[in-house]
């Protein structure tokens, strides 16, 4: 009850246009906090497949092991033993010419077939080393490849995180005000409230005629849709009864885009540079501070100092301080 009193008595302290504002404000905000989720999702969804694109790498190639070369000593040196044996048999006399002669040719084909098939293990050899390092440049571009985009990912996704906090922490800040019921804290339902004040359909929040009445009339009816991820996939059905919620549905959707675009853009600058390291955190620092999601988060927070200065005043808290000047400067 002394909750309902508060509300009720900072509600009249407002007018029409004062309560429209403020809960333009308050749709804003929900439209930034949702867009925000949406971004951090999409980057963790991102980033899962990465983690799977690495796996499917493997191991980083090993260089093939090269056969001992003692096994072609031996040959030589048999080969050899053989003809000189030979040639001592052919020396000793006429008995021992036919069998110095055959020992020879033994060494000689051993030799020979020796030398062929070192030609050929080299050759075997020398391929499976090209082979190798293609493999291993190939493994090498595609490591230096996810590592950046999981860093400029991830460098994104912490900035967002953080800002969604600060949004958070900023939209309860406004909803402490206690201006809003409790039960229509929702971006929905604040988007259903405010299309009833700005259109001239309700001129205040409660009473017989207030927008609180007619939202529930209208959610009793099954006019309305209350639940956001349904509306988002009915959006076009629900443009001609919840306008408003349709129009920032579709510029969220937008600013969705466009800032996710950003940020694969930038995946995509970094991917060609292949750095690594300081290098890379250093240029990715630098293309943070001019991204499109930096411009956008610079401007949410700005946007939330001027509108809690805002609510403060247009609710009555505003004491003349430089923080809580109407014009959130």
């Amino acid at each position: 009850m002394l909750m309902k009193g508060k509300i009720q008595k900072e509600e009249n302290s407002m007018n029409t246009a004062n309560l429209t504002e403020y809960l333009s404000i308050l749709v804003d905000m929900e439209k930034n906090i949702d867009l925000q989720n949406r971004l951090i999702a999409s980057i963790n969804y991102k980033m899962n497949q990465l983690d799977s694109e690495q796996m499917e790498y493997g191991k980083e190639p090993m260089p093939p092991t090269e056969e001992k070369k003692s096994s072609s000593g031996i040959i030589l040196i048999g080969s050899g033993f053989l003809f000189l044996f030979g040639l001592f048999l052919d020396g000793s006399g006429s008995s021992g010419q036919v069998v110095g002669a055959l020992f020879m040719f033994i060494g000689l084909v051993i030799f020979i077939a020796g030398q062929l098939g070192n030609t050929s293990r080299n050759e075997q050899i020398n391929a499976q080393w090209k082979q190798y390092g293609q493999e291993k440049e190939e493994y090498e571009k595609a490591a230096a490849s996810w590592q950046t985009r999981r860093e400029v990912l991830l460098v994104n996704l912490r900035e967002l995180e953080q800002k969604n906090e600060q949004s958070k922490k900023a939209l309860q800040d406004m909803y402490s005000l206690n201006v809003i019921f409790p039960k229509y804290r929702n971006f929905v339902m604040l988007c259903s409230l405010y299309e009833y004040l700005s259109s001239g359909r309700c001129m205040a929040l409660e009473g017989h005629e207030g927008a609180y009445n007619l939202l529930e009339q209208e959610m009793r009816m099954d006019l309305i849709i209350t639940k956001l991820d349904r509306a988002i996939l009915q959006l076009d059905e629900i443009r001609s009864n919840q306008f408003a919620l349709y129009s920032v549905v579709q510029e969220s959707n937008h600013q969705f885009v466009k800032l996710l675009s950003s940020t694969e853009q930038m995946v995509n600058s970094l991917q060609m540079m292949r750095l690594q390291g300081d290098e890379l955190n250093a240029r990715i620092a630098d293309l943070q501070k001019n991204s499109e999601l930096a411009a956008y988060q610079s401007e949410c927070t700005k946007k939330e100092l001027h509108y809690m200065n805002r609510m403060k005043y247009l609710t009555g808290e505003y004491d003349g301080t430089f923080f809580n000047s109407p014009s959130g400067e």
